[in-house]
């Protein structure tokens, strides 16, 4: 491979990996601090796509209708259904809301499994450092499956929880980068 060496690759990932440290750690933030404004973003930002993927539609089917001498062709009724959705998002927001929790859940233990079958196949560990990274691993599933069965009242709470994990995520990730730059160096 040619202009590119092993440490250039590294180098990359650790970049990777720090952005992904600071999005988790200030989306992390934002839920813990203002959940109700998150909510209504990811509702409105769902929305907002569905809207311009129909508009994407409207305008491709007004112009096939120039060579089919029709505006009543897949593009159009494909443009009305991604309407039809938008409108959906934004009349049941408290039903897609109530089933965030659940989603975000299952993420977090496709989260914690990637890492502790990443921990586990990895033959690079420091040994001593494998009974952290597997009680994180083991952690991050568990706060993934109380997400998941929603033992709390108030969604408001369990997001904030969901913040409070996205928060430990990033800061575990971090520490994690420097025990391996520390280990590396």
């Amino acid at each position: 491979m040619e202009g590119i060496s092993l440490k250039n690759m590294i180098n990359q990932l650790q970049k990777f990996t720090l952005l992904r440290i600071l999005i988790f750690i200030v989306i992390g933030f934002l839920v813990v601090l203002k959940p109700k404004l998150v909510f209504t973003s990811i509702i409105y930002t769902l929305a907002a796509y569905l809207l311009l993927i129909g508009i994407l539609n409207l305008i491709q089917a007004i112009k096939a209708s120039k060579v089919t001498h029709t505006i009543l062709g897949p593009e159009f009724i494909t443009a009305c259904m991604y309407f039809l959705f938008t409108v959906i998002v934004l009349i049941f927001s408290k039903v897609i809301i109530s089933m965030l929790p659940f989603v975000l859940g299952i993420l977090i233990v496709l989260n914690g499994l990637v890492q502790l079958t990443t921990d586990q196949t990895i033959k690079e560990v420091n040994p001593r450092y494998r009974l952290g990274h597997n009680i994180y691993s083991v952690i991050i599933i568990i706060a993934g499956v109380l997400l998941i069965f929603n033992p709390f009242s108030s969604i408001i709470l369990l997001f904030r929880v969901f913040g409070g994990i996205l928060i430990f995520i990033g800061v575990s990730e971090a520490v994690r980068l420097l025990m391996q730059n520390k280990q590396n160096y």
